[in-house]
């Protein structure tokens, strides 16, 4: 964050913010003028916290903070409220899981917000911008109350809700790296498959190992242990150094791994069944292999990818309909 107002505990990893004063703010390095642009924040708690889009001359204190100060603009769900200087109501409350999706609209001057993939509407329809205020930039800007944490996501992995026409702050890796990492995980497991396919073994390959659990005699072959690790190799050769880049694991990798396991599920033999068919066992086969042949540093990066991703995607929410329309309260 370029500034902060209070105490916080950052984690650069994760982007993950938590406010150890009353009231905490900070702002992003990065602010924009013309264009279409989102982040997403991904609540850790559900309480007071106001995410939105701030201005350098928003102020920042242990009281006021985004959405408190002209030129600054915020969404609360535990009040269910928008804040600019004074406040209404907008939106759903927010519970935590909830992945809160903030898209600044410079070229029709408008702010929404999207509570995991739904938009609440449009909640500021006239962001003073240039040319009418020359010189005004947005910055992503977020203040918390004590307690509270969320997680944001300029972009460095993919968005868990991108809305369409709207750019992440932070430029994703080229096109091509994503279509190549892609291709070498279907070439491992489509390998993984061919492993665990149908031919006639010899009798070395029958006394020999699978990736992961032993031939039993007279099983059927169309590759050898041998086969599957030294063409494992040269594919873990090129795809190693792509699994460094955070965003190639969440878009590539984990699909990959969640593809190969719902695959063998709609197709084959019940889970506690030991057989070559069993989904666990084929992808307990693909991460052998990734274990076996990746670097160490690829594979610690990879893997803290994959825990991180997953842990992501079981945190859930119900989706709250949005309240009768009232009137206008007094803000709290």
């Amino acid at each position: 964050a370029a500034r902060t107002a209070g105490r916080v505990s950052f984690d650069a990893d994760a982007l993950a913010l938590t406010s150890q004063s009353n009231f905490s703010s900070c702002r992003a390095n990065v602010a924009v003028y013309r264009g279409r642009w989102m982040y997403e924040a991904t609540l850790g708690t559900a309480g007071i916290q106001q995410l939105g889009w701030a201005t350098l001359s928003c102020p920042f204190t242990n009281e006021e903070g985004v959405g408190d100060a002209p030129d600054s603009y915020a969404f609360d769900g535990k009040r269910v409220k928008k804040w600019n200087v004074s406040c209404a109501p907008y939106g759903q409350p927010w519970v935590p899981g909830d992945v809160i999706g903030c898209c600044l609209d410079m070229e029709a001057a408008k702010i929404t917000f999207f509570r995991n993939g739904v938009s609440l509407g449009v909640a500021f329809a006239s962001v003073r911008r240039p040319p009418v205020a020359p010189g005004l930039a947005y910055f992503p800007a977020i203040s918390l109350s004590h307690g509270e944490r969320c997680e944001i996501n300029f972009g460095a992995r993919p968005m868990a809700f991108p809305v369409p026409g709207f750019l992440p702050l932070h430029q994703p890796p080229p096109k091509t790296l994503l279509l190549q990492s892609e291709y070498l995980l279907g070439c491992l497991a489509r390998l993984v498959r061919l492993g665990r396919g149908t031919s006639t073994a010899s009798n070395n390959d029958q006394a020999g190992e699978t990736v992961g659990e032993a031939i039993r005699a007279g099983q059927r072959r169309s590759f050898s242990c041998d086969d599957v690790v030294l063409l494992a190799g040269a594919i873990s050769s090129h795809l190693g150094p792509m699994l460094l880049e955070p965003y190639v694991v969440h878009a590539s990798l984990i699909p990959a791994l969640a593809e190969l396991h719902r695959s063998a599920l709609s197709s084959c033999a019940p889970l506690d069944e030991e057989s070559p068919s069993s989904p666990v066992t084929a992808l307990h086969e693909l991460v052998s292999l990734l274990c076996n042949l990746l670097e160490s540093h690829e594979l610690e990066s990879c893997f803290a990818g994959v825990f991180s991703g997953l842990a992501r995607r079981h945190l859930s929410a119900y989706v709250v309909p949005p309240p009768p329309t009232a009137t206008a309260a007094a803000c709290a």
